[in-house]
């Protein structure tokens, strides 16, 4: 594969050098409203850690802020469980092609990017790097705010008796072309994103590990690709990654 070029120029924008602390009553909360799902990682099932919130988040806690504050990543959070399932029932179970890899993380790991995810997107939207058209993984943004907006240019367009085409985008497995050191270079020349905190993201992204468990056998430990965000959280294997590497500031 050949890897792109790696010119990536830089903008001046406010930096994010330093994650902000959690707090015990933060990590509570989000520990409340968590889905109740559990990995066969996890040590406990989540609705237990969930019943014993107010015992637990101090200890949470302590360990994320020491992971947020050093810029590093629990090697036990970087593995996870791959499940294939079929995109389609009564699709043909022979061909790979009809599989979508499903990858299940420790409850734990889930938990620490929702509160990177809560910082960062803060940051993002206070510096207003994120472009209003951008509808995906945003809060109050969903599929039909772009639509509505497609929409209204569309009519626009007409009443000023343009002509208007529409080119859409699929990209097959999306998310695995996004290059991680194109990535990490994006975060620090286009977002401002440096030391302790672009420190974080490197160690994330780096030395994943997956098993895959299908028709009651488990694979051995697989190493995630260079290209490969399949074991990655939402706000980084999401659009927001995507936006970050084929996107931009505007």
């Amino acid at each position: 594969m050949i890897k792109p070029a790696y010119d990536v120029p830089s903008r001046s924008t406010p930096t994010l050098h330093n994650w902000t602390p959690v707090t015990t009553d933060e990590l509570e909360k989000l520990i409340g409203s968590a889905p109740c799902k559990t990995c066969q990682l996890d040590p406990v099932p989540t609705w237990l850690v969930k019943n014993m919130k107010t015992l637990l988040s101090p200890f949470v806690t302590l360990l994320f802020n020491k992971s947020l504050a050093g810029g590093c990543y629990p090697s036990d959070f970087k593995k996870a469980v791959v499940h294939p399932l079929l995109k389609k029932a009564g699709s043909d179970t022979s061909q790979r092609k009809n599989y979508r890899p499903v990858s299940n993380l420790s409850f734990l790991s889930k938990l620490l990017e929702r509160v990177v995810q809560k910082g960062l997107q803060e940051f993002l939207d206070s510096n207003n790097l994120m472009p209003v058209t951008q509808s995906a993984y945003r809060q109050y943004h969903i599929k039909e705010t772009a639509v509505t907006k497609m929409y209204n240019d569309l009519l626009l367009a007409a009443d000023e008796g343009d002509v208007s085409a529409l080119c859409l985008l699929d990209l097959t497995a999306a998310f695995d072309t996004v290059d991680h050191d194109l990535l990490m270079l994006r975060l620090e020349h286009q977002f401002g994103l440096c030391g302790v905190v672009l420190q974080w993201f490197s160690l994330y992204l780096s030395d994943r590990t997956f098993q895959v468990v299908f028709g009651g056998s488990t694979s051995s430990q697989l190493v995630c690709g260079h290209y490969c965000l399949l074991c990655a959280a939402r706000f980084c294997s999401g659009s927001a990654s995507f936006y970050f590497i084929h996107g931009g500031p505007r």
